[in-house]
């Protein structure tokens, strides 16, 4: 029998990598669970923000990339008629969304499901934590009237829904369920699954008393924080040396970072490193000795979890999945109103020599690698997917 078909809309997808978790997500589901369903991916020919498409791939048609077949859409040719040929004319058993408020890669897929002008087929939805209260304060003049209006017309009628963790299912009930009918059952929890690196070098750094690397590795917008983390460096004492990696996608904002980063006092050196592709995240990781995030809000952080598997300990915010970090002794979380104990922190790491360094380093890629051991993970996953092929379609 052949395996199930997944067809699945992304707005970004392998080989990008600048729009983050999502791509991650979803090429791990396709590394790790692709022998039991057969994924078929709609998405852009392009990376975020870029303005030409990827070198070597076949344009408005489907190519097969490494476990999964591909369509990779022209920037022009992203029409409703397009998205229409594509749900008309593909052969899939599920519908896999990724993303709330997408106008094209889940909007205008819902309304062609629910005006039945396509085939209806049981369809998975993952808000990839679009509602979280900080994610949804972000442009909440446009979300908040636009979800109204979608449970009154029922655009979201009979999906079921993807929740990374619990307190993702709690912020889709609380946004989303006020006028749903038991829409707690129709959330269904599976949580990210990680890819298991080829091979792991050791750290080479020499870390030294009263100085610091410090890395910043996200997009360079109001959510990743950087303001915060650069408020905090201009505080510390020690010998800091920050570099920033990440796409700028809020060039003002990045605009108020760089003054910001002219007036940093002279003992912290602040640098801007570009872009990092997915491959060559972990290697970079591992040339630092702490990874500053004080973020609003991750529904997973996948980041979070590359930063620790290279050894890195994480000094991050208490609004993602990765909790606890001082009682393991491998980081950090902190709410972002406690500065001065960011910048304690901060202070302490410095102090470490290469010892209580290396110590902090080896826990934090033990824990990292214990969250890839085992295949519960991967079962869940698998279990996520039967459970939506075997409901059906509800509209």
């Amino acid at each position: 029998m052949n395996p199930p078909i997944i067809l699945t809309f992304l707005p970004f997808y392998l080989p990008g990598y600048k729009s983050g978790g999502p791509i991650r997500t979803i090429a791990n589901m396709v590394s790790q669970i692709g022998a039991k369903f057969q994924f078929k991916i709609f998405t852009l020919d392009r990376d975020w923000l870029d303005a030409q498409p990827y070198p070597g791939i076949s344009v408005d048609e489907w190519n097969r990339v490494e476990n999964a077949m591909v369509y990779y859409c022209s920037a022009g040719n992203l029409s409703l008629f397009t998205i229409f040929k594509i749900l008309s004319e593909t052969r899939y058993d599920m519908l896999y969304l990724n993303s709330f408020f997408s106008p094209r890669f889940t909007v205008v897929p819902l309304l062609l499901r629910r005006l039945k002008l396509v085939p209806g087929k049981p369809t998975l939805l993952a808000p990839r934590g679009e509602f979280s209260d900080l994610a949804l304060e972000l442009k909440g003049h446009k979300k908040i009237p636009f979800i109204f209006a979608a449970k009154i017309i029922g655009l979201y009628a009979g999906i079921t829904w993807h929740a990374s963790t619990i307190h993702e299912k709690q912020d889709i009930i609380k946004y989303f369920g006020v006028t749903q009918v038991k829409l707690a059952e129709r959330i269904l929890i599976a949580e990210d699954l990680l890819s298991v690196p080829h091979e792991l070098s050791e750290k080479k750094n020499l870390k030294r008393r009263r100085r610091l690397n410090i890395i910043f590795l996200s997009r360079i917008c109001r959510k990743k924080n950087l303001k915060l983390a650069l408020d905090v460096l201009g505080k510390v004492k020690g010998c800091i040396s920050f570099h920033i990696y990440g796409p700028i996608e809020d060039p003002d904002y990045w605009g108020q970072c760089q003054d910001m980063i002219r007036h940093l006092p002279e003992n912290v050196k602040a640098e801007y490193r570009g872009a990092v592709k997915n491959t060559e995240v972990i290697e970079v990781f591992g040339k630092y000795d702490l990874f500053f995030l004080p973020t609003l809000g991750e529904n997973f952080g996948h980041v979070i979890w590359e930063a620790m598997i290279a050894g890195c300990p994480v000094l991050i915010s208490d609004l993602t999945a990765w909790r606890r970090l001082r009682e393991l002794g491998v980081g950090w979380d902190l709410p972002l109103s406690e500065v001065d104990s960011f910048r304690e922190i901060i202070e302490n790491c410095a102090d470490m020599d290469q010892e209580e360094h290396s110590s902090w380093s080896m826990r934090a890629r033990n824990y990292a690698l214990s969250k890839i051991h085992g295949g519960e993970a991967v079962e869940r996953n698998i279990s996520l997917f039967h459970s939506v092929l075997s409901s059906g379609d509800h509209t």
